[in-house]
């Protein structure tokens, strides 16, 4: 997976500020105080898997991922997790 992922977009209309991609990858997202909307500060702030949790994670699947062919990845797990948010 590292270096699959080559954009990340959030659909700001079904952002429901959950906070729950900042948890998972805080280098990457943060909520916009003003909207209570996820943002990217920065693409490449986590790893590629971190990444790939947030999107899996967030609930209203507001997070979509795209390769480097411009293709919507799929979400899923990574086959294994990071220890830090292993389930």
């Amino acid at each position: 997976m590292p270096g699959k992922i080559a954009r990340i977009e959030i659909d700001e209309k079904s952002c429901i500020g959950s906070d729950a991609c900042v948890a998972v990858a805080p280098k990457t997202f943060k909520i916009d105080p003003e909207t209570n909307v996820a943002k990217v500060i920065d693409p490449h702030g986590d790893t590629a898997e971190y990444i790939m949790i947030a999107a899996v994670d967030c609930p209203p699947n507001a997070i979509k991922l795209y390769g480097h062919d411009g293709q919507e990845l799929d979400l899923e797990l990574p086959e294994t997790m990071p220890e830090e948010v292993a389930r």
